[in-house]
């Protein structure tokens, strides 16, 4: 407990920070789509600042290291669970028309926003498109690191969720993001973070951002009933 499981130094990671005005900053490299991007919209979205350095890194943009861990950490397209990456019947097949309309107004968004990239990611089906499919890791992978500040953090980015944390991350003084242990972790034990914080989430907000709901549901779910309209359907 206390212990640094994973520090990941702040030249390793791909970070927008907006609120100390240091803006975009990326390792060593061209990140054109990422640079284009941000220079023609200094206001644009965290996410989808990101989701064009993913691109890039995809593209080689970022470099060969960037492009490896693209190519062979990150989720293929065809894995991406969130519902703006699901085909239409996919979204019809889940039973919830408003996670569904909104998945498809997400869709447009990214599409309208940058139609350059709205080409099919995969030979597999038109969803995702390449911006969903990064749009998706980002939403699904980046951390908030306080402020303004966002993150795609290598490496910390696969520890899996639990609602019952073995460790916390947090950026330290010297920029590095950390992953500490909350409690004694054994050896080959999985190291976990919780995506939601102390608050937790619902079964339908983990599925939204993250395309997934914990085995036996979410212990933060809740189902709204109006007492009133049942007593009087019930008669």
């Amino acid at each position: 407990a206390g212990d640094a499981a994973l520090a990941v130094p702040a030249a390793a990671c791909l970070t927008l920070d907006y609120g100390s005005g240091a803006g975009l900053i990326l390792p060593e490299a061209p990140w054109p789509r990422t640079r284009a991007g941000v220079a023609a919209d200094d206001g644009l979205p965290w996410d989808w600042a990101l989701s064009l350095a993913l691109l890039d890194a995809l593209d080689g943009g970022g470099g060969a290291w960037w492009q490896a861990y693209a190519e062979e950490l990150l989720p293929g397209p065809a894995s991406l669970a969130l519902p703006c990456c699901l085909p239409d019947g996919m979204l019809d097949g889940l039973g919830d028309a408003g996670l569904a309309e909104r998945a498809r107004a997400q869709r447009a968004r990214l599409d309208a926003a940058f139609p350059g990239l709205a080409a099919p990611a995969s030979d597999a089906g038109p969803i995702p498109s390449h911006f969903q499919w990064a749009f998706g890791c980002v939403r699904s992978r980046a951390f908030a690191l306080g402020g303004e500040t966002f993150a795609f953090v290598p490496f910390l980015d696969v520890a899996n969720h639990a609602p019952d944390p073995s460790a916390d991350f947090l950026r330290a003084e010297d920029g590095s993001v950390r992953l500490v242990a909350r409690r004694a972790v054994p050896e080959g034990g999985a190291v976990t973070i919780s995506y939601t914080g102390a608050g937790g989430a619902r079964n339908d907000r983990l599925f939204a951002q993250y395309g997934f709901v914990p085995a036996g549901g979410s212990p933060d779910d809740r189902v709204e009933l109006d007492v009133g309209r049942a007593a009087a359907e019930a008669g």
